[in-house]
């Protein structure tokens, strides 16, 4: 947790941003030594939520997530997971949202965690029936003490049928500069008293320069990811994203990305992953400075919807 001698200020800063366990958790690259320093210095800095997934790196990262909280004696922590989505070697992903599925999918998740409750259990992506289909099983789940908090997870047409404040206690949705559709919906939720936690700020490396220049097998993965998920923005954005941003006269482009997404008082807690130090040391950096000028956060407005993002 964080120092005893940091400032409220800076703990409510630095309890802004989460830490995410993905995919690269199960890559030979990043070694179990690895994450158990990222994971230890996140919570050094004042970081106490940290997100995974049942089917991120095969169940490999919750378990790698766990291991790391419990030998660094830290169970005290938020820790989140989802349920829903399978991927299978070679073909597309499926969902399945049912009450037996689901059950599966805790019951792993506790084991593979070594937590005796999942703190929260998002829905990953369900559609209106799917999510109004789960909400007996989440109910019971929550009566049973196996999960905390019920949320949903996904972009905007998952999270329209979210606010269901009866049942669901938290969303996850993309915010960031050339994504913010999801404004209106983590408005909504906040005024129906539900949390709200924002991802993608960073949208998968357009904002780093170093992903340009790949020097490790980290860089290379984070590279292709970016490339798959993003190759339409990559290739007709990222150039004029940093022409703006060292006008505004800013150095890092990442920096201008992620606290344009934590200027965003509608989200509460803002994710993101990496597996870098020197990655995490900037993120945390950058919860804790200076808010963005109003002004500025004019001009990356303009910016995203002169490129046909919503505003």
């Amino acid at each position: 947790m964080a120092d005893e001698t940091s400032t409220p200020a800076l703990q409510d800063n630095v309890l802004r941003l989460g830490f995410g366990a993905s995919g690269a958790w199960s890559k030979s690259w990043f070694s179990e030594t690895k994450a158990q320093a990222l994971v230890k210095r996140a919570l050094d800095q004042g970081i106490s939520h940290f997100d995974t997934a049942s089917f991120y790196a095969g169940g490999l990262a919750e378990i790698r997530l766990g291991k790391a909280l419990l030998a660094l004696g830290h169970k005290d922590v938020e820790v989140s997971t989802k349920t829903g989505t399978h991927y299978h070697y070679g073909k597309r992903p499926t969902k399945d949202f049912s009450e037996t599925n689901i059950r599966k999918d805790v019951e792993q998740s506790l084991q593979r965690l070594g937590r005796e409750q999942l703190d929260i259990l998002y829905l990953h992506g369900p559609d209106g029936p799917q999510l109004k289909a789960a909400h007996e099983t989440l109910i019971a789940l929550k009566q049973e003490g196996k999960i905390k908090l019920a949320g949903v997870c996904g972009r905007l047409a998952s999270l329209k049928h979210a606010i269901e404040p009866e049942t669901i206690d938290i969303i996850m949705g993309p915010y960031n500069l050339l994504d913010t559709s999801c404004k209106p919906i983590f408005a909504q939720a906040k005024a129906a008293g539900m949390r709200t936690i924002g991802i993608a700020a960073l949208i998968a490396g357009l904002g780093d320069k170093q992903l340009a220049r790949p020097k490790s097998l980290s860089d290379i993965w984070y590279l292709l990811r970016a490339l798959k998920h993003n190759r339409p923005v990559i290739t007709e954005a990222r150039t004029k994203l940093h022409q703006i941003i060292e006008h505004l006269g800013h150095k890092s482009a990442e920096h201008v990305m992620l606290a344009y997404a934590l200027a965003e008082t509608n989200i509460d807690t803002v994710l993101t992953n990496t597996t870098r130090l020197a990655h995490l040391d900037a993120n945390i950096k950058t919860a804790l400075a200076e808010p963005l000028e109003a002004a500025v956060l004019d001009e990356l407005n303009a910016f995203g919807v002169s490129h046909g993002f919503p505003p």
